[in-house]
């Protein structure tokens, strides 16, 4: 969806939104919150739809996040920002763990746990998760996952 001149001015002057070419994605201006947490509302003007509905965004988890706590709902609670992806449009959005979790992205938080305690796989940058139904590595595998631990036996 191409956005106006017009538009883009208003997403900065009513929201503080722009978007950031080195980060490739839309964020708030830091130091800028307010008390609306309008994150659909601001999502539908750039994309069409509100990217906390179900299946309208998705997340990268070899992504690290970004240093910073003013998210695009515009709270300034969050210590680190990630990137949540619009669906259709691969629009990113730099958002705080609370608005990634209301898109329905339910494992974001426990793995960004992982990565912090267990840290990421050395090729592919995935969280290593050791334990429960998602686990994708052992301790004993030196920092790979299971899937490049099996790409590079295979060589």
């Amino acid at each position: 969806m191409d956005l106006s001149d017009e538009t883009i001015q208003m997403l900065y002057d009513k929201y503080s939104i722009y978007y950031n070419d080195s980060q490739s994605a839309w964020v708030r201006h830091n130091g800028s919150s307010n008390k609306e947490y309008d994150l659909g509302s601001i999502t539908k003007i750039i994309t069409g739809e509100n990217i906390l509905e179900n299946n309208n965004s998705f997340i990268d988890e070899k992504e690290n996040g970004y240093e910073g706590n003013v998210c695009v709902c515009g709270c300034n609670k969050c210590k680190m920002l990630y990137k949540l992806y619009h669906t259709k449009s691969k629009n990113a959005f730099m958002v705080g763990s609370s608005c990634i979790v209301k898109g329905d992205h339910l494992e974001f938080i426990g793995d960004m746990i992982c990565a912090e305690k267990n840290g990421r796989c050395k090729e592919c940058n995935i969280p290593l998760r050791y334990k429960g139904v998602r686990k994708n590595s052992k301790k004993k595998y030196n920092g790979l996952c299971e899937d490049c631990r099996v790409e590079l036996l295979s060589f």
